[in-house]
């Protein structure tokens, strides 16, 4: 498939964005602590591969994986947060480590498809189901929160997207005992599954970390007027 990282072992010419872009986040980290060239080559390799195997050129949404039926094709029709957040997080960590404009381009471009393609009229991202699935929105949300602390513009658009999530799991996705399911938009029934919760948890983290953040900001700026 002209590169990438396989699925498993027993799969090797399938090719995902669940294997690969992970691996451009971790080598890239790996560059940024050690300071091993290797580690940077591998991360510029496999994100670009990436990007021009499983990303659309049009809109820059994340596709999920090519050749899993031996055909060549693309599943197109999977179409999940997972995929956006960690293509967004590999564009972070690389534009951090390289300081090249484009990776932050690919970055916004990507969180701008992710909102058209995935989100309902209300803002609100979808149900992906429990198990493994229950965890995509929440790695979503880590990536669109470190996304809005990269420039201005980023932040304009991800903290709203986060923001209006936020809103609904918090106002009609929370059971009493403020558990919360694979629907951010109703009360779960109970018992919830931990993935599930952990992603509304890191949502509603995320959101107050960006509010303090926003408080200490204006705090700093009142005490140099």
């Amino acid at each position: 498939m002209g590169g990438g990282i396989a699925w498993h072992k027993s799969q090797l010419a399938y090719k995902n964005t669940p294997a690969n872009a992970p691996a451009a986040i971790l080598a890239a980290r790996l560059y940024r602590c050690f300071g091993s060239s290797e580690d940077l080559e591998w991360a510029r390799n496999i994100y670009d591969w990436q990007k021009r195997s499983l990303v659309d050129p049009a809109t820059g949404f994340v596709w999920d994986g090519m050749n899993r039926t031996g055909d060549g094709s693309i599943d197109k029709d999977w179409k999940f947060t997972y995929c956006q957040g960690v293509f967004i997080g590999a564009g972070l960590e690389l534009w951090r480590v390289s300081g090249e404009s484009g990776f932050l381009r690919d970055a916004l471009r990507t969180a701008e498809a992710a909102k058209a393609e995935l989100a309902a009229d209300d803002g609100v991202f979808p149900d992906e189901g429990s198990g493994d699935g229950g965890l995509f929105k929440g790695i979503l949300v880590r990536y669109l929160a470190e996304l809005s602390l990269a420039s201005e513009e980023a932040a304009r658009l991800a903290v709203p997207m986060l923001a209006a999530n936020a809103g609904v799991l918090w106002d009609a996705g929370r059971s009493a005992a403020c558990l919360f399911g694979t629907d951010w938009s109703q009360a779960p029934a109970e018992p919830v599954s931990l993935s599930a919760q952990l992603s509304g948890v890191k949502l509603l983290e995320r959101m107050a970390m960006l509010e303090k953040l926003r408080f200490a900001d204006h705090e700093n700026n009142n005490k140099h007027v």
